[in-house]
């Protein structure tokens, strides 16, 4: 499902551009940024169509998967650099100074898109944070991503920042509990 709704994205085409190439990393990466997500952090699905990946952060970013580097590099080859580049721009702009629910993964199959299977996944997860008095953080990719965070009662948190030289800006984004 993540590779349904990400390859085209903002973001898959500069760390990777060949698409070929492209179908060939993703799904092996966004699996491999999955492990430590559903080990430690939660994921909501919408059938088979919609799923929201969150992890709590207090004070660090959540491990690395086991072996990341040297898995990275046996799957991007070339691109490897790319991909170094977007995790170093994610690590160095997260706001880790307090407790917080980071979305890492907000996804929704093209076929779906339009549906409100975003929103409801955003619905659902703030009425939880809300309860239990936590923010969220996430990066947007994209005016349009940006515009639905927006909607959802996320703010901008500082300016965007490139993923790396010549790539597209992530939009970072804060949404504190609503009482």
């Amino acid at each position: 499902m993540l590779v349904d709704a990400l390859l085209d994205g903002d973001l898959a085409p500069w760390l990777a551009a060949d698409s070929v190439r492209r179908a060939a990393i993703y799904p092996a990466y966004l699996g491999m940024l999955a492990e430590p997500l559903l080990e430690h952090g939660s994921a909501t699905m919408i059938g088979n169509d919609a799923v929201a990946l969150w992890i709590r952060v207090d004070g660090l970013l959540p491990p690395e998967p086991r072996d990341y580097e040297a898995r990275l590099r046996e799957m991007c080859g070339p691109q490897v650099q790319r991909f170094a580049d977007l995790d170093s721009a994610i690590i160095r702009n997260h706001p880790t100074m307090r407790p917080h629910v980071y979305l890492t993964f907000l996804a929704v199959r093209p076929s779906a898109q339009g549906q409100g299977l975003g929103s409801a996944l955003l619905d659902h997860a703030h009425e939880h944070l809300d309860a239990i008095g936590l923010p969220a953080y996430l990066e947007a990719t994209g005016s349009r991503n940006r515009q639905l965070y927006l909607r959802h009662g996320f703010e901008d948190y500082g300016d965007p920042f490139p993923v790396g030289l010549g790539g597209p800006f992530l939009y970072p984004m804060w949404r504190d509990p609503r009482t």
